[in-house]
């Protein structure tokens, strides 16, 4: 579904470009936008000190290879624990990647 929508961006936006020029404009709306999203599904690995922004949630993987929603807060990884109405501190979280929330359908 994603490359039928860069692909129709990419026509929009070079379609009052005539001739050889119109192949090379759609060719670079494409990967801008195959880049982006790539960019924004890309695991972050906390070994390497990349860690997110306060106040984020964020999907993390878990040393046990699972992988559950996490809020990066105060500079930790916490888990809601609704049974003390906590946050607890996460300590094996391998690696972390933004959560995209999805668009409202029109």
């Amino acid at each position: 579904m994603f490359e039928k929508e860069a692909e129709e961006y990419a026509d929009e936006k070079c379609r009052t470009i005539e001739t050889e020029e119109k192949k090379f404009c759609r060719l670079d709306w494409q990967r801008g936008a195959e880049f982006g999203y790539n960019k924004a599904n890309e695991w972050h690995y906390v070994k390497d000190g990349d860690l997110p922004k306060n106040n984020t949630q964020v999907l993390v993987f878990l040393e046990n290879k699972r992988m559950k929603i996490s809020i990066f807060m105060e500079n930790k990884f916490t888990l809601w624990n609704k049974d003390y109405n906590t946050y607890t501190k996460l300590y094996d979280v391998i690696a972390w990647k933004e959560i995209v929330p999805p668009k409202e359908s029109e």
